[in-house]
């Protein structure tokens, strides 16, 4: 028996993949850089980068160079796979403000050049944006096929969970009470709301189980952590994840403001259209893709959101349910 808070009826938790329980950001640059120069040809050489043929080719010294480093800063303003195309365009073109960046990390007004050739870039092409990333025939997720297809070991190599968040969506999971498989009467139901894409995710999962990175029951039985059926990826609208929460709320036959949100990074837009579609909670967990001051405005009483950290989140997640009213 949990001693948490367990909801009645059910509380549906869309879960953010990436920065939550998957540090993937590496395996996304690996890929995004590889898409754009398949995109744009020689535009890594032109800028002293190569591409990575072979997943296994990648080194602690590719990890550590300051491209690498740059696209792991800049990660928190990616919230779709098109995203990286802004990304590696401000990393190749302007090499001095990548190393502003690195050198003062978490100064704003180090970022803010970069930022705003990010934005820039992405408002100027926007069908440049669709063909990166939109869609299996995108060049990004073709990339990623490529590398998955060179041996999955290489690839999800690349990746690590985040055991401590583990840990928490495990004690959330102990919540969940069943009438019969999938037909939840109460308890905590944790669903992955991605762009990622379901395979992708429960195969590295599977992968993590296999290697003693999670427990076997993470991803196995009724009351696992990380379900297939409960992983919504961009085949469900698109990634759009008023879409993906409503589908949560109809699965659990459940109205839509049981359903809370949990991201690691704060989207003012998107917390707004969370909101207008009936979503009222939102919940950004730390210690994931976040700027530091996004974080600073997540933490203020307008800012539409709760700001919970990885140790204590399921303690501290049913207790604001519980003041909620769930």
């Amino acid at each position: 028996m949990s001693r948490l808070h367990t909801p009645e009826p059910p509380v549906g938790v869309g879960f953010s993949f990436e920065g939550i329980v998957n540090n993937g950001a590496i395996a996304c640059g690996v890929e995004a850089f590889g898409a754009y120069d398949e995109m744009r040809p020689g535009g890594l050489e032109r800028a002293g980068m190569q591409r990575i043929v072979d997943p296994k080719e990648f080194t602690s010294d590719i990890r550590e160079s300051s491209p690498y480093q740059a696209f792991t800063l800049l990660r928190p303003l990616v919230a779709k796979a098109g995203d990286y195309l802004p990304v590696v365009q401000v990393i190749t073109a302007h090499p001095q403000l990548v190393l502003q960046m690195i050198a003062d990390p978490t100064n704003k007004e180090a970022f803010a050049p970069a930022i705003a050739l990010y934005h820039e870039f992405k408002a100027a092409h926007p069908d440049d944006w669709q063909a990166f990333g939109v869609g299996d025939g995108s060049f990004f997720y073709r990339e990623r096929a490529r590398l998955q297809a060179m041996g999955r070991e290489g690839w999800e190599g690349l990746q690590s969970p985040y055991p401590d968040a583990v840990e928490e969506l495990r004690a959330l999971a102990q919540t969940m009470e069943l009438r019969a498989p999938d037909e939840f009467v109460r308890g905590f139901v944790p669903y992955f709301a991605s762009s990622k894409d379901a395979a992708s995710i429960y195969s590295l999962c599977l992968k993590y189980a296999a290697e003693g990175r999670m427990a076997r029951g993470d991803v196995e039985g009724e009351k696992c952590v990380i379900s297939r059926s409960r992983i919504l990826d961009k085949s469900v609208g698109g990634g759009d994840k008023v879409v993906q929460l409503a589908r949560i709320a109809e699965e659990l036959s459940i109205p839509r403001e049981r359903v809370v949100r949990v991201d690691d990074r704060y989207d003012a837009k998107e917390v707004a259209a969370l909101q207008d579609g009936g979503f009222p909670h939102v919940v950004v967990m730390e210690g994931g893709y976040v700027f530091p001051w996004d974080l600073d405005i997540a933490r203020q009483p307008d800012s539409g959101v709760l700001v919970l950290p990885r140790k204590g989140f399921a303690e501290q997640l049913a207790a604001a349910s519980q003041a909620w009213g769930l």
